[in-house]
């Protein structure tokens, strides 16, 4: 059973990085960072926008945090609020992965600082999750929404009131707002804490397998357990 297990995984890992090699061209040069290939994609007529598995290239460039590609695709007309299939839109991305640069490039062309994932989680919510105070700070800055509240009933306060380390953050939203943090009689709210986790598995789906050299431990891990099987 142990040995069946084991196959089961490793088959489904290798599935996945053959869905990986499966890649439209596009969206392999924008994660290669080969900013030339995606310029004469382009320059070929290639769709901007071509989503592939509800991904956009925008998208693939905000995680790898590529300015250079960034402002490509956004000067060939990308859509910077396109959403996948959780909701998130490049900017989400951009703070989930902490590419300060490109959370003001995506901005500056256009992206919707309110934006709501399928929880409402916007991208302050993210950016006070993830403790980024510069991003917090910017956001506000455009006119971010502090009382935007997501499915878990949470706002951005909140959860800079309940998320440990995130002092200077609180600081910043009652320096700037005018917001008072109610410390007297304010007890942990475990219901957003299970929202943060939540939230957390949905942002960490995407790329988990191949930023730890998933396709190298696939071949490898079944070539091992198939000759530990068939020796």
């Amino acid at each position: 059973m142990k040995h069946i297990n084991q196959i089961v995984i490793l088959l489904s890992l290798f599935i996945t990085c053959l869905s990986h090699a499966m890649l439209p061209d596009i969206h392999k040069a924008v994660k290669d960072g080969n900013i030339d290939l995606v310029g004469r994609l382009l320059d070929a007529r290639t769709d901007v926008n071509f989503a592939y598995k509800n991904v956009t290239p925008l998208h693939d460039a905000a995680v790898k945090g590529n300015e250079a590609i960034v402002g490509l695709l956004l000067e060939r007309g990308a859509n910077v609020d396109a959403a996948d299939i959780y909701g998130y839109t490049p900017l989400h991305k951009a703070i989930r992965y902490k590419n300060e640069a490109i959370v003001r490039l995506l901005i500056g062309g256009g992206a919707n600082i309110n934006a709501g994932n399928k929880r409402d989680w916007t991208p302050l919510h993210c950016a006070v999750l993830y403790n980024q105070k510069a991003i917090v700070s910017l956001l506000l800055e455009k006119g971010a929404d502090l009382n935007a509240v997501n499915k878990g009933g949470s706002t951005p306060r909140d959860l800079a009131n309940t998320l440990e380390k995130r002092e200077e953050i609180q600081t910043l939203l009652m320096a700037e707002y005018g917001y008072k943090k109610e410390a007297d009689n304010f007890e942990e709210d475990k219901e957003v804490q299970q929202e943060v986790q939540s939230n957390r598995n949905w942002l960490n789906i995407n790329n988990v397998w191949f930023q730890r050299g998933a396709v190298t431990t696939a071949i490898a891990g079944l070539s091992i357990l198939g000759y530990q099987l068939f020796k």
